[in-house]
């Protein structure tokens, strides 16, 4: 009886251990894939000159589609540093805001993309988003 014991404990604890590092897993993929698509947001941004037109929000949402973004528009963009978002979340199809800043030298946008993971049993009740944010370099028009 006393092994019985000790072998359900110890499957209980490596069952455990497998959830934790499983977790963790997906947890970095998911955070390394919304770290690459801010970057190509802000590339893309950077290219163009600037976030003013629709076929750069279409370039956008089509390399999201590309990538397996997964984080569909739920809500509005918040103020950021008393700066309304720039973009409209009535026309795009993805959650991503972008916010533009004006300098002495130029706007720069601040980009920021999130991250829901829906958990199967949970999901009505617990959603996990997350927020991952970044600044283009200056755009300098002559």
């Amino acid at each position: 009886m006393r092994e019985s014991i000790g072998n359900s404990m110890i499957f209980s604890i490596i069952l455990t251990v497998i959830a934790v590092a499983s977790a963790l897993v997906l947890f970095s993929l998911g955070y390394s894939k919304t770290y690459r698509i801010k970057n190509k947001v802000i590339d893309i941004i950077e290219t163009n000159y600037g976030y003013n037109d629709t076929t750069i929000r279409t370039e956008v949402e089509n390399y999201m589609r590309e990538a397996g973004y997964n984080s569909y528009k739920k809500g509005k963009c918040p103020d950021l540093d008393g700066q309304a978002p720039f973009n409209n979340l009535n026309q795009q199809q993805y959650m991503y805001c972008i916010y533009k800043f004006d300098t002495v030298k130029g706007p720069y946008y601040t980009v920021k993309v999130y991250m829901t993971y829906h958990l199967p049993l949970v999901s009505d009740f617990i959603n996990v988003r997350y927020s991952i944010r970044g600044d283009s370099s200056v755009i300098i028009s002559f």
